[in-house]
């Protein structure tokens, strides 16, 4: 699996406002329901906020990767995500958080896709240069380039 087999770019919102971690599952929630990766808006954010509730998904150097297993989701997918003004995603966090890259997984796939697709993202967001071209990237295009450059390495 690549990562550009799961992308898609209505699942990318450059300079997203959003205050705290509610606004942005809300934002990407509805990107995921336009998209018709989701079917259930709430079902889903429930389902986002479950899993936040148990274990923090800021990972620290500015990014965060919340993610859910849920019935509601249709299709693999994660969307990504940078905001207009960083925030603190937790209170013990050394900086705000700038990208936020979120994915969605059908239930029936939490130990196959699910498990691939968190990690794929992982080891890519552990590169910096990866990782800061996302976060000063300022459209969708930029983003693609740099999803498909993960696929030569």
């Amino acid at each position: 699996m690549q990562l550009s087999d799961l992308y898609d770019p209505r699942l990318v919102a450059i300079g997203l406002k959003a205050s705290d971690k509610n606004d942005v599952f809300t934002a990407i929630g509805q990107l995921l329901i336009d998209a018709g990766k989701v079917t259930d808006f709430a079902a889903f954010i429930a389902d986002v906020q479950a899993r936040e509730d148990s274990y923090s998904t800021g990972i620290g150097g500015g990014l965060a990767i919340p993610h859910a297993k849920s019935a509601v989701v249709t299709d693999a997918t994660f969307a990504i995500a940078t905001l207009d003004t960083p925030f603190m995603w937790d209170d013990d966090d050394d900086e705000p958080t700038t990208l936020i890259v979120m994915l969605a997984v059908p239930s029936e796939q939490a130990g196959t896709t699910h498990l691939k697709l968190l990690s794929k993202l992982s080891v890519a967001l552990m590169d910096e240069d990866f990782r800061a071209t996302l976060t000063n990237a300022k459209s969708e295009h930029e983003i693609s380039n740099a999803i498909l450059s993960q696929e030569v390495e």
